[in-house]
């Protein structure tokens, strides 16, 4: 189990990007199957039913929510579901640093994970975006909005690799 505390600033982010904020977070197991971390502005909980079943929800206060469930098939291949609700700060060239556009996006995807070696993975999925919006504001307590987005279905492919 560990205490954690700490200052966060990040100019960019959604909520009171120009203040340090304090973060205050404990981490533990409730057994081996759930871990958790329990704070401000962050939480998260890991559930492992079985070695190979894993799902993590986490939530940072006030505009991020993710939740994932990954199935390990074998050694190099997973399969997951995931569902995100996001809110994404976005600085624009010729405008006031006060300013800002904002996109606020939920999804649901499925997919798989290839691993072939240590360090690179392949994941192919495809999902539903919907509930999008541009806004314009500070940060998310002063935003207006501009327009809606149309919901729509997607595909996605991702290679990682990690040094």
């Amino acid at each position: 189990d560990n205490l954690v505390f700490a200052l966060d600033y990040d100019g960019n982010r959604s909520f009171m990007p120009d203040l340090p904020l304090p973060s205050v977070e404990y981490t533990g197991k409730f057994n081996e199957e759930v871990s958790y971390v329990a704070g401000l502005p962050y939480s998260a909980v890991t559930w492992r039913p079985r070695p190979e079943l894993r799902f993590d929800l986490e939530y940072s206060v006030p505009d991020n929510l993710q939740g994932r469930g990954v199935y390990k098939i074998s050694e190099k291949f997973q399969v997951y579901g995931a569902f995100e609700r996001s809110l994404s700060g976005f600085h624009l060239d010729g405008q006031s640093s006060t300013r800002r556009l904002f996109l606020d996006q939920k999804r649901v995807e499925a997919g798989f994970r290839f691993e072939p070696m240590p360090k690179l993975s392949i994941s192919i999925g495809a999902g539903y975006a919907f509930g999008q919006e541009f806004t314009f504001g500070y940060d998310s307590r002063t935003m207006r909005g501009v327009t809606d987005v149309s919901d729509v279905p997607y595909a996605r492919a991702v290679i990682e690799w990690l040094p």
